[in-house]
């Protein structure tokens, strides 16, 4: 696991974009197998970084894109 946090690490930031979106599929699929226990491993690490996230997202004026993406949700339904 270690090697895999340091090799994601040394990626530049667009081969990190292009990992998460090749990856995407198998954490969605991790959900769909065992939601239960996804949920019990990954919500306490959410709710930490949660926080942090927040604050980046203010010091990038992105509220307005979190508020657009919900927008979007309510309109595919």
């Amino acid at each position: 696991m270690e090697e895999l946090i340091k090799r994601f690490a040394a990626l530049d930031p667009e081969d990190k974009i292009t990992f998460f979106k090749q990856i995407m599929p198998e954490v969605f699929a991790c959900f769909n197998d065992n939601p239960e226990n996804m949920m019990e491993e990954m919500m306490p690490l959410c709710m930490q970084l949660m926080p942090q996230f927040l604050q980046s997202m203010k010091e990038h004026n992105l509220e307005n894109m979190m508020s657009f993406m919900k927008m979007m949700n309510k309109t595919k339904k």
